[in-house]
């Protein structure tokens, strides 16, 4: 897994969950309900549950490292507009916008990361994958407090814009892959693939684990 993968995995999950300590400030500052202001992390998660099917189908067609580079971009640019414009239908659109990107950055990584790595590697690779993903969503929360705790918030929210930015120019600087035909997901597969030996019943798991995770945590910062 190459340091260009790493830090955009990182960054990523970064922009995904960094509002979430901050959330209660926002809530005042705005001037809005703690129901509206969790609408920031719904924005966001919620195209993540059907979005990477279709893009799925776009990286058959698409180069990766060029997802990557227009996907990285425009999460840096809803970072700034996030930090730049303090008003909340602005923010949720921001937040709605990486809601919707963030699917095909991450799908786009795990693909060239696959791509990269010979078959008796690929678990391994994977495996650092999951535990920089786990990373970034613990950093973003850590920093984006630490950040709105002894300096300003939207400090933060410019350094992950910039870095994104920086990140999404770091990828059109990558040498190009011949594409290979890949087949395009289709609902007949999804539905084969929750039929198959019991995988309906860990996908039920997942979504129940996630139901109370992110509730809970959206939840604790106003206690």
């Amino acid at each position: 897994m190459s340091i260009r993968a790493v830090i955009t995995a990182l960054l990523a999950y970064f922009s995904l969950y960094a509002p979430q300590p901050l959330l209660p400030r926002l809530a005042d500052s705005l001037a809005v309900s703690e129901s509206q202001i969790a609408l920031l992390m719904t924005a966001t998660l919620l195209p993540l549950g059907v979005a990477p099917l279709a893009y799925g189908a776009l990286l058959g067609r698409w180069q990766t490292t060029r997802v990557l580079c227009a996907g990285t971009a425009g999460l840096g640019v809803a970072a700034l507009v996030f930090m730049a414009v303090p008003r909340y239908p602005v923010m949720l659109a921001a937040r709605l916008a990486q809601g919707l990107l963030l699917p095909a950055v991450m799908t786009a990584l795990m693909t060239a990361i696959a791509g990269r790595a010979s078959p008796e590697r690929l678990q391994r690779v994977m495996s650092v994958y999951v535990a920089v993903t786990i990373v970034g969503g613990f950093g973003g929360r850590l920093l984006a407090g630490s950040a709105a705790t002894w300096w300003d918030w939207h400090v933060f929210f410019l350094a992950l814009g910039l870095g994104l930015i920086a990140s999404a120019v770091w990828w059109s600087r990558a040498p190009q892959r011949a594409m290979e035909p890949r087949p395009a997901p289709s609902w007949a597969g999804v539905r084969s693939l929750w039929c198959e030996g019991g995988n309906g019943y860990l996908f039920t798991a997942i979504f129940c684990l996630f139901f109370v995770f992110v509730g809970l945590l959206n939840y604790l910062p106003f206690r």
